[in-house]
């Protein structure tokens, strides 16, 4: 279930132009540092995020108010891109780099405006000690789970430990909402609105968004093997790829090949696959036939093969040994569903 129905709702192409991508902002899709906190991996993620988001958010804002609270979420959407994109070279999609944010400023007003906060609003102490014990296991599992992207949500959380500072250090809690304040939280609602419709553009604009995108990855600088063949599979297997479609994903699987030496059996068969799909069975038995070279005892590649040459039917895939637990990093969604290679 890809990012609980988003896909459904607003195309399948949805992660493709909003998920955080370090090589692809600096390559000017400035609008995924915002759009990635709207987007989650899978329904669970999506749930705990909501459920943290109101707890946590709610205690920050009945202390700063709301414009303050926007202005604390928005340096800490910020923060966690930011720290993604310095530590990590995986996609990252969710928000929870701002709820760690929010709990950021909870943090700080605890220690240094406890005196300002009703005793009934308070942390008692074995209880924050549980908070800050819980954020840092979270961050150490950032770095041995896949999965969790500890990094951002260390991000966020300084992020919203510093804003929270700063909005705090001459308005004291409880003060009417100044103007700087909510200019600045409407700035942050702006920023927002403006980055959904700079990937809506970007996803409706002239052409195939299928193929541009997968265009600019053979091009680009720096994309890893694997993620230029993941684009490519998923592509090759989809039932609905058009012609020009698949072309583009050859593009992505040859560079793949090139780059790792033709020396990856699953990068070789991807490239198999999007021969085939393209109606040339000559060129994809000829590929296969180097990955069977490179891992003979694999059966996978030789029932690939035997679909290339039709004694197996050509809607027949053998099971993907990528999906087994011990090579579920060979082949990866670049997106989600529910893979790993993202990070939440």
């Amino acid at each position: 279930m890809a990012g609980f129905g988003l896909d459904r709702l607003l195309g399948p192409n949805i992660y493709s132009v909003g998920h955080f991508s370090p090589i692809l902002v600096a390559d000017g899709d400035l609008w995924r540092v915002v759009t990635a906190n709207l987007l989650h991996g899978f329904p669970l993620h999506f749930f705990i995020n909501l459920l943290g988001l109101l707890i946590v958010g709610r205690m920050a804002e009945r202390a700063l108010g709301s414009a303050r609270t926007i202005c604390v979420m928005g340096a800490a959407a910020l923060g966690a891109m930011a720290t993604s994109g310095l530590l990590l070279d995986e996609s990252v999609v969710g928000v929870s780099g701002v709820i760690f944010g929010l709990a950021g400023a909870v943090f700080w007003l605890e220690l240094g405006h406890g005196g300002e906060l009703p005793a009934w609003w308070r942390f008692p102490r074995p209880v924050l000690g549980l908070v800050i014990l819980a954020f840092c296991a979270d961050v150490a599992l950032g770095f041995f789970l896949p999965i969790i992207a500890g990094e951002a949500h260390l991000g966020g959380f300084v992020a919203g430990m510093l804003a929270t500072a700063a909005l705090t250090r001459r308005t004291p809690l409880g003060a009417p909402e100044s103007l700087p304040s909510r200019a600045l939280a409407a700035a942050v609602a702006a920023t927002t609105l403006l980055a959904v419709g700079a990937a809506a553009i970007e996803l409706v604009g002239e052409g195939d968004y299928v193929v541009r995108h997968a265009a600019r990855l053979a091009e680009l600088p720096g994309v890893a093997a694997e993620d230029l063949n993941n684009h490519a599979w998923f592509i090759a297997i989809d039932p609905d790829s058009t012609h020009e479609q698949l072309e583009a994903a050859l593009l992505l699987a040859e560079r793949a090949v090139a780059q790792t030496g033709a020396a990856e059996a699953t990068m070789l068969d991807t490239l198999a696959e999007v021969q085939f799909q393209l109606g040339w069975s000559a060129q994809a038995i000829a590929t296969i036939d180097q990955a069977i070279v490179q891992e003979p005892d694999e059966s996978y590649y030789r029932e690939q093969r035997r679909r290339f040459t039709g004694e197996r039917p050509a809607d027949d895939r053998p099971p993907d040994p990528g999906l087994r637990p011990e090579r579920s990093r060979e082949r990866r969604l670049p997106l989600p569903p529910d893979e790993a290679g993202l990070r939440v």
